[in-house]
């Protein structure tokens, strides 16, 4: 049994998709009893937060949750990695993120040990993200990240977008570099029409109409401002459809939304239904017939793929990392980053008669790609490669 060490600087639900693809792979792992045994590193999370839920959700890991990282050197997170490495309890150690001295620490002790190292940065090497705050980031690349990701056995990348995307420190090889799309969790059953008859009496929705979803941090990475300006652009063709914006982020911006909305004369067609995880999350998305996103970068876009779990179609902008993928697989439509293009390509999603394939075609395509047991079983497959351990045969993903 391989012994996998999961890693990351925080699990708390405002980490946003980091957090989220961190605690559904190691979820997703766990799962494959008697073949690995997963520990999960992390700062342990506000004792009202979200993420609690996901945690005592997967008894197969085995949490190990500190009180803080480092900041100029290693913190507990960090050294009680350190010193299981030492012990010789661990096979294999899975990092995510980038920007983290508990990372690289942890990174150097596996290299000074030969233990394999999977690095996932979760698109924080994505030029794009890069140049937010550039001079602070390749400062840290220089003198502490560069060397440790060079070392690594193997560099994941959710999606082939944020791999062309992203900028390697000169010395890592592309021969190392592996394309895994992030589990997604499948949609809860249950009959269609009832979830969005429910769906819409939770956010305060009228039954009749069409709903737009964006669903995500109320961010200027997100663009919600080119959201609202394709929705206004969309009503021309769809006059009784509603934009259901669930999300929190600053307020300043939230209120810079708001009025824009109201320039727009969309603020009576638009919803801030703030935050919701959970079991709300899955309301929102049964309460929905479209969902947009058309952020500055994604390198995976989890929301996206949770979308298409349920069915529903979704309508993106061509930047984003799964964009080209979405398009092949007949599940949504992919538009310029403009409010003309995008509002346009929304238009047409929302009055396309078979709207109802294209969701179909979504779920098909996640299902054979993204369920936990088929990312699992190509994680373990790269586990086993880099380890150097005899691969098993097993049965073929549900497709």
């Amino acid at each position: 049994m391989l012994r996998v060490a999961h890693v990351i600087e925080s699990v708390q639900a405002a980490g946003g998709g980091t957090s989220t693809a961190f605690l559904s792979i190691a979820d997703a792992l766990a799962r494959l009893t008697g073949e690995v045994a997963v520990s999960a590193f992390a700062v342990a999370p506000a004792k009202d937060d979200p993420s609690w839920e996901a945690i005592r959700g997967a008894p197969g890991v085995s949490w190990r949750l500190g009180p803080a990282v480092g900041r100029l050197r290693p913190g507990p997170v960090g050294r009680d990695v350190i010193e299981r490495v030492h012990a010789g309890e661990i096979d294999v150690c899975h990092l995510h993120g980038l920007w983290s001295v508990d990372l690289v620490a942890a990174a150097a002790a596996c290299r000074r040990r030969a233990v394999p190292v999977v690095w996932q940065p979760h698109g924080m090497l994505v030029a794009r993200a890069l140049g937010i705050r550039s001079l602070k980031k390749r400062t840290f690349l220089a003198l502490l990240g560069a060397r440790e990701l060079r070392a690594a056995g193997a560099l994941v990348f959710a999606s082939r977008g944020e791999l062309e995307s992203s900028v390697l420190p000169r010395g890592c090889e592309k021969a190392r570099c592996h394309v895994i799309p992030l589990p997604v969790q499948g949609a809860p059953g249950g009959d269609i029409g009832a979830k969005r008859r429910l769906g819409r009496e939770r956010f305060g929705l009228r039954q009749e109409g069409e709903v737009v979803l964006f669903l995500g941090r109320l961010h200027a990475v997100k663009r919600v401002d080119l959201t609202l300006r394709a929705f206004a652009v969309a009503r021309r063709g769809a006059p009784g459809a509603t934009l259901l914006l669930v999300g929190a982020g600053d307020e300043r911006y939230a209120a810079s939304l708001r009025a824009l909305a109201a320039e727009l004369g969309i603020a009576d067609r638009v919803v801030f239904a703030g935050w919701a995880g959970g079991a709300d999350k899955w309301l929102a998305l049964g309460a929905a017939d479209v969902l947009i996103l058309n952020s500055e970068f994604e390198n995976f876009g989890y929301v996206i793929a949770e979308a298409l779990g349920a069915a529903i179609p979704v309508v993106v902008t061509d930047n984003l990392a799964i964009s080209s993928e979405v398009a092949a697989a007949g599940a949504g439509v992919a538009a310029q980053g403009e409010p003309d293009a995008l509002g346009l390509a929304l238009t047409s999603m929302l009055t396309r008669p078979d709207r109802s394939e294209a969701g179909r075609l979504g779920r098909a395509w996640v299902e054979s790609t993204m369920s936990p047991e088929a990312v699992a079983a190509r994680l373990l497959a790269l586990y086993e490669a880099v380890t150097g351990a005899p691969a098993m045969v097993r049965p073929v993903a549900r497709a």
